[in-house]
């Protein structure tokens, strides 16, 4: 319930924050915000906050992964690292990256509870890359749009909807 309340209060936020800029004459193209994407499975919740949709190549951005048991039960499973991970696609829906990739985990297998009506937060900050097949060297990702989203990778696995990221060719200040 407590992720239902504090998206309430983030949209109404955000309503706030247009109505202003639009009294005031600003238009909503010229600030850039944070997206929000929202996944069920079972009794749980997943909820993936992201505080930019525009950044720069070679920029690290922050994503915060919300986990919320909503049913009676408690949950209990035992899985590896990592508990989340972040996907991104291309405006064709096509995987070209995953935040996991080239990373390394301890293979561990690990207990994992969620009391019904807890949550289990994380937060990921990502400088996205994506992998030359051909030479098998990680590069930052292009500009472009693109779609991103969080995965819960217990069971059942979860996908948050989709989040626009847009990524720009990054600045350069001249001395």
């Amino acid at each position: 319930m407590r992720i239902d309340i504090k998206l309430a209060v983030v949209l109404i936020i955000l309503v706030s924050v247009f109505s202003l800029l639009t009294f005031f004459g600003i238009s909503r193209k010229m600030i850039i915000i944070g997206g929000v994407g929202m996944g069920l499975g079972d009794d749980l919740k997943l909820m993936m906050v992201v505080e930019d949709m525009e950044i720069q190549m070679e920029e690290i951005i922050s994503f915060n992964l919300h986990l919320a048991n909503l049913g009676e039960k408690n949950l209990t499973q035992w899985m590896g690292l990592p508990i989340f991970d972040l996907y991104i696609y291309d405006t064709d829906g096509k995987l070209l990256t995953r935040w996991s990739d080239g990373r390394a985990f301890i293979e561990i297998v690990q207990h994992f509870e969620l009391s019904s009506g807890a949550e289990y937060s994380e937060r990921i900050e990502w400088e996205i890359r994506v992998v030359n097949p051909d030479t098998l060297k990680p590069l930052p990702l292009k500009p472009g749009k693109y779609k991103i989203s969080g995965i819960w990778l217990g069971e059942p696995k979860i996908e948050t909807s989709m989040i626009d990221l847009r990524v720009i060719r990054r600045y350069r200040i001249l001395s």
